[in-house]
């Protein structure tokens, strides 16, 4: 059962990906199908990959390579830049000249070079000519995955012109990728690159319905890998069978709270890591995902640091309201609750040290604890940042996406902080 388990876990780690993509088959068909055809064709194509984070756009594309891998043995070249990792345009072109020097083997004649100018020059000639493929037997493709695309189309935008030019104008397939969770990358580009981006753009959606998300979550918690089914068979049918016989009631009560909360795939991998993790025994529902599959489990415990998160939720509801305005901020918040916890006389939160948030004279512990709460929320996605400007985080402005209305509908009227929600 041990190895069973491990593979799930891997799944809901991210370090393995499930064997089917589900509620994504058209979009993948469009990623593999641009792949594939720049590798028999060796023709160049562009593809932009838009959706917000956790939709699967990593997925398709690690799912594609794999699949064209199987197929296409030592037939291309895979290069990946990353706009938070590489930061501008010359990290970003020395990286992928770091990357070419690896993988084709340039012995003494390296693209990379001390001057940035040469090293560009290096690129250009490279992919302007044949001799890219002297040495192959049969010529290879290149296929550059742009993940934060939106990264690289500010200032001067170099990166951006050389690989759409790549992609257009090079003897041998050049496929390029571009990943961004921002719909209108393409409006971000300059005049001269936008008359040379013929990418389709293919946008993720998140799950439409409940049983959208509850099929992701059963494709994360089923065993059907080939390799595992073939090593222990008997204990994947338990597995499996455990799964829809005796967990299928939770995990839909899961995806029904994960999909009305973020509906995202990423929340409800974080929802079903803690029990997958207790399950010793498949004898038995395990209680913890039972109890994961109510919603009085997202509000109940008193004595868990979530209820600082629903408190700046609410909170941060009753600002706009109270301001008259879309956007807050971690201070604006800060301050609504300190006001509301001092009229309504609530002392919450002594074990967590949180009590001195209702005092001005507030502690470092309790404002860091704060800070890592409302960056919970940003990456669950109730918070959507506005812009994204520098400054300190407590500074940057977000936009909710809950607001009163829907936190009456989501708190139980047993919840100890529900009180809050009433503006009167």
């Amino acid at each position: 059962m041990e190895h069973v388990r491990s593979h799930v876990l891997q799944k809901l780690y991210g370090q393995r990906h499930p064997r089917k993509v589900v509620g994504l088959e058209k979009e993948y068909d469009l990623i593999y199908s641009c792949l594939k055809n720049t590798i028999i064709q060796k023709r160049g194509h562009q593809c932009l990959l838009l959706g917000a984070e956790a939709t699967g756009k990593s997925l398709l594309i690690s799912k594609a390579l794999a699949q064209l891998e199987a197929e296409f043995p030592e037939q291309y070249l895979v290069v990946k830049v990353n706009g938070l990792i590489h930061g501008d345009d010359k990290s970003a072109l020395r990286s992928i000249a770091q990357q070419l020097d690896s993988k084709l083997h340039t012995n003494g004649d390296n693209i990379e070079t001390i001057k940035m100018s040469q090293t560009m020059q290096n690129i250009n000639a490279l992919f302007d000519s044949a001799s890219f493929n002297e040495n192959s037997e049969q010529k290879i493709s290149v296929v550059f995955i742009v993940e934060e695309f939106q990264k690289f189309c500010q200032m001067h935008q170099v990166l951006a012109y050389e690989l759409l030019n790549f992609s257009q104008t090079c003897p041998f397939g050049v496929a390029f990728i571009g990943v961004s969770k921002r719909s209108n990358v393409v409006e971000l580009l300059e005049k001269r690159n936008r008359s040379r981006n013929s990418a389709i753009s293919v946008f993720l959606p998140r799950p439409k319905t409940v049983a959208g998300l509850e099929a992701i979550a059963y494709s994360i918690l089923a065993v059907d890998d080939e390799e595992v089914l073939e090593k222990y068979p008997e204990e994947v049918e338990m597995w499996n069978s455990y799964l829809e016989q005796q967990l299928a009631a939770t995990i839909a009560a899961i995806a029904k709270d994960v999909f009305y909360l973020t509906n995202s795939p990423a929340h409800l991998c974080q929802q079903l890591l803690p029990s997958i993790l207790n399950i010793t025994e498949l004898t038995n529902p395990s209680q913890s995902l039972m109890a994961l599959g109510t919603s009085e489990s997202l509000t109940s415990d008193a004595d868990n640091v979530a209820e600082l998160d629903w408190a700046l939720l609410i909170c941060a509801a009753r600002s706009q309201i109270k301001f008259n305005t879309q956007t807050v901020n971690l201070v604006i918040v800060m301050d609504e609750w300190r006001q509301i916890a001092k009229e309504t006389h609530i002392a919450r939160f002594s074990t967590h040290n949180i009590t001195s948030l209702e005092t001005p004279g507030t502690t470092k512990s309790s404002i860091l604890l704060a800070k890592h709460a409302w960056e919970r929320l940003i990456n669950l996605g109730l918070l959507q940042p506005v812009n994204a400007n520098d400054g300190f985080s407590e500074l940057k402005m977000y936009v909710p996406e809950l607001n009163i209305d829907d936190l009456k509908l989501l708190l139980k009227r047993s919840f100890s902080l529900y009180s809050w929600t009433d503006l009167n």
